[in-house]
C-alpha cells in the first residue's frame, strides 16, 4: 500500500489515472483490521493501492461520497466509479479488487 497526501490524490485526478484509494482515519480500529486485508489482497494481485487519511482529507469526501471509514474507493480515468465499505475480511476486498482486473 502507497500512502500518498491530498496533492497526489488531486494529480491523480488531473492527469485522469485509474486505480484504487483506501481511505481510514488512524484512531479507527477497524480500519487498522481493513488495512491488514488490503494489505494480504494487495500481495495476490499487481494493482496498486493508496492509502489516504481522511482527517487529513476532508475535502474529498464529498466528491467520493464518502459517510464512514474504512472505504476503499476505486477511480476510473479520474472519475469516482465505485466504493465499498466491506472490507473485514479478505474474500469481500479480493472480490472488490477483481471485479476491475
Amino acid at each position: 500500500m502507497i500512502q500518498v497526501e491530498s496533492k497526489d490524490l488531486a494529480r491523480f485526478l488531473e492527469e485522469k489515472k485509474s486505480g484504487f484509494f483506501y481511505f481510514y482515519t488512524p484512531l479507527c480500529g477497524s480500519c487498522q483490521l481493513a488495512r491488514q486485508m488490503i494489505e494480504l489482497a494487495e500481495k495476490s494481485s499487481d494493482l496498486p493501492i493508496y492509502a489516504l487519511d481522511l482527517n487529513l482529507s476532508k475535502e474529498f469526501a464529498p466528491l467520493f461520497k464518502i459517510e464512514a471509514v474504512p472505504v476503499l474507493v476505486r477511480i476510473d480515468s479520474g472519475e469516482f466509479s465505485e466504493k465499498t465499505y466491506t472490507l473485514d475480511n479478505i474474500v469481500a476486498v479480493f472480490r472488490f479488487l477483481k471485479k476491475f482486473t
